[in-house]
């Protein structure tokens, strides 16, 4: 059934996402709020898609959401968020990297979102894109999501998680918003891996500094117990460090900075 399951929502992607690039290439004379219009539409897709395939979710919100754009952390194991964050937190520029951009059709439609794309292999050049980059959008009135453990790891594991995202926050003088979920043990990286079942998510209240003089570093560890506290609510032993030569590659991935979709 995993496999079945994993087939069909593969099948269905691919027949998907060129029809909704196309739609968003076509819609750019009609400017940014109609191709991301079109983008939501999509990524809403695939959540629901998901969930008439056995991978239900259930949200759980922890106040409502400020007025203002703000900073989202979200913990990154599966694919399944990257369309939740979009379909949750509209518009949303999210931080990627920028070899994403290069896939055919799906890249092209992320392109046209507005992504903050960055160059992983210099640190020092993709810190400086994200913040920067990740103010202008703010005041432009755009989410900025990111993945401060900077690439995708595995569910029941803990990357390393990087400060930029709260340091993005601070300057532009807007709260941080947590998102905890276990997606990663539904929605596996193999194909035909695919496992039914109900998705736990849960949105942080506003996460403002302690202080006028915290450092991004310090509001990121409160970030991230926070998220590691709440996935071990959801029934899930702690998460382990990625330690092993195994994963050791994905540990040094995330000191390139955040993001990476």
């Amino acid at each position: 059934m995993n496999a079945l399951r994993g087939l069909t929502l593969f099948l269905i992607q691919c027949i998907t996402t060129p029809i909704f690039a196309i739609l968003m290439i076509l819609a750019l004379p009609l400017g940014s709020k109609i191709v991301f219009r079109l983008a939501i539409i999509w990524c809403s897709l695939n959540v629901e898609i998901a969930a008439l395939l056995g991978m239900r979710y259930q949200i759980i919100w922890d106040s409502p959401l400020p007025t203002m754009p703000a900073v989202i952390l979200a913990k990154h194991s599966s694919a399944w968020e990257t369309f939740f964050l979009m379909k949750a937190f509209p518009p949303a520029s999210i931080v990627v990297k920028k070899e994403l951009l290069r896939i055919p059709f799906f890249g092209w439609g992320l392109a046209m979102c507005e992504p903050i794309a960055i160059n992983r292999s210099s640190p020092r050049e993709a810190r400086s894109q994200v913040q920067a980059q990740g103010v202008a959008r703010l005041q432009k009135g755009h989410w900025v999501s990111i993945f401060p453990e900077g690439t995708r790891t595995p569910a029941g594991f803990r990357g390393r998680y990087a400060s930029s995202g709260a340091a993005v926050a601070i300057a532009a003088g807007v709260p941080v918003i947590a998102v905890a979920h276990d997606a990663g043990y539904f929605w596996k990286k193999s194909l035909f891996d695919k496992r039914g079942g109900t998705i736990q998510v849960r949105v942080s209240t506003s996460i403002w500094p302690l202080s006028a003089d915290e450092s991004p570093t310090s509001l990121t560890r409160r970030v991230e117990e926070w998220i590691e506290a709440q996935i071990e609510q959801f029934g899930h032993p702690p998460a382990q460090a990625l330690v092993s030569s195994k994963k050791s590659s994905l540990s040094s991935n995330t000191k390139a900075d955040d993001g990476n979709a």
